[in-house]
């Protein structure tokens, strides 16, 4: 699941601006190797796949899901810096390539993979750039022959909703959950196979601003949403869907600030979020692990200055976490880490540049999205990168 697209500062203004639906980033860094395929063609070190750009100055990857590895999606955004567009490409085993879809949208957060005949992407248009207040969410189908917009519940909609969707996942084609931010407040959405409906979710001692930014489908009753709360400082959110309600669970509170912006699971009692813990406005990766009972903080080996974006568990043994950490030449490089279980460990990226989505496909491909600076002066276009191995 994706999550952030730049470091955090935490102040008033910062809060408000990563969790307005148009906050977006550059990242940096050329790419290095470079293969176009086929999907069979997969080793055990990552290796750079070629993939298109939309229009314009800047085309960034946000996120990535498939059901094989000849059916996977990547969403993001397009355009100029003042007037983005969604992007989605799809991976047919062989090369990536740009889907059409419908002119709307400013940038598409999230993507799930059900079939080859149903996909959902979700994320934000901004009906008026000067206005910090006319974001609306988006959601889009694909059926097997075309991406069509779907009608939102009516409450979210018009000019002045300020509504972001930043996070989708699905346990079946009836059970769809989406999360995200309406009125600066958490967000949850969900799909029954016929229509979407809001449900309402736990704000209690909320006292300022809050956001889902990424939600975790284990089972019907058993759905994990992360994000942040501001109220003075920003701190951690996870709420837990039990089949009945949302309710808010105690994370891992460490000295400093934090946030979570991306949640999986191996299983109901073997759950990771990933984020960064802020201290004097600064970020450092953070993971943490729910041993059903509790949320606990996992050492993680990182940059000091660093975030953790995306998340992709296999096993108990076989955690992924990837996100990017600054360079002092003003790029960005990706961060991986993977997990046995215990302590993270960094591993060698082909790619460099800001890593925003994970996604393991059909239980032995992991694929990695993200975008890399392009253009002078620094951060002034960015091209799409997408990196795969086995694992």
């Amino acid at each position: 699941m994706r999550a952030s697209r730049g470091l955090a500062i935490v102040s008033w203004l910062a809060v408000i601006t990563a969790f307005a639906p148009w906050a977006a980033s550059a990242a940096a860094g050329p790419a290095t190797s470079r293969d176009t395929g086929p999907a069979s063609a997969c080793g055990s070190k990552w290796v750079t796949i070629a993939s298109p750009n939309g229009g314009g100055a800047l085309s960034d990857l946000l996120a990535v899901a498939g059901t094989s590895p000849s059916n996977i999606w990547a969403v993001g955004d397009h355009g100029p810096s003042n007037a983005t567009k969604s992007l989605i490409e799809h991976y047919n085993g062989t090369k990536w390539t740009v889907s059409s879809i419908p002119s709307v949208g400013t940038e598409l957060d999230a993507v799930v993979a059900i079939s080859s005949k149903n996909a959902w992407a979700v994320g934000t248009t901004v009906t008026k750039a000067s206005d910090l207040h006319t974001g609306e969410g988006l959601i889009e189908h694909w059926d097997g022959h075309a991406w069509k917009v779907v009608k939102a519940p009516s409450a979210l909609e018009g000019a002045g909703s300020s509504t972001a969707f930043t996070g989708i996942a699905a346990v079946s084609a009836k059970d769809i959950w989406v999360v995200g931010t309406n009125q600066f407040n958490p967000l949850a959405l969900h799909y029954d196979g016929t229509a979407w409906k809001t449900f309402p979710v736990d704000t209690s001692g909320f006292l300022g601003v809050g956001h889902f930014a990424a939600v975790d489908a284990v089972a019907s009753d058993d759905v994990w949403a992360v994000g942040s709360v501001f109220h003075g400082d920003t701190a951690r959110l996870i709420e837990h869907w039990d089949g009945h309600a949302w309710s808010q669970v105690a994370a891992a509170q460490p000295v400093s600030q934090g946030m979570l912006v991306a949640v999986d699971a191996a299983s109901s009692g073997d759950v990771y979020a990933v984020g960064e813990s802020i201290n004097e406005f600064l970020p450092t990766a953070e993971v943490q692990h729910y041993n059903g009972h509790a949320w606990s903080a996992v050492s993680a080996p990182s940059p000091a200055i660093s975030s953790l974006t995306a998340l992709a568990v296999k096993s108990s043994s076989s955690i992924w976490a990837a996100g990017f950490f600054p360079k002092p030449n003003d790029k960005d490089s990706a961060l991986v880490m993977q997990s046995s279980g215990h302590a993270f460990a960094r591993v060698a990226v082909p790619t460099p540049g800001e890593a925003s989505g994970l996604a393991l496909i059909d239980g032995k491909q992991l694929w990695l999205v993200g975008s890399t600076v392009t253009g002078t002066p620094q951060h002034a276009g960015s091209k799409t990168f997408v990196a795969r191995r086995c694992v």
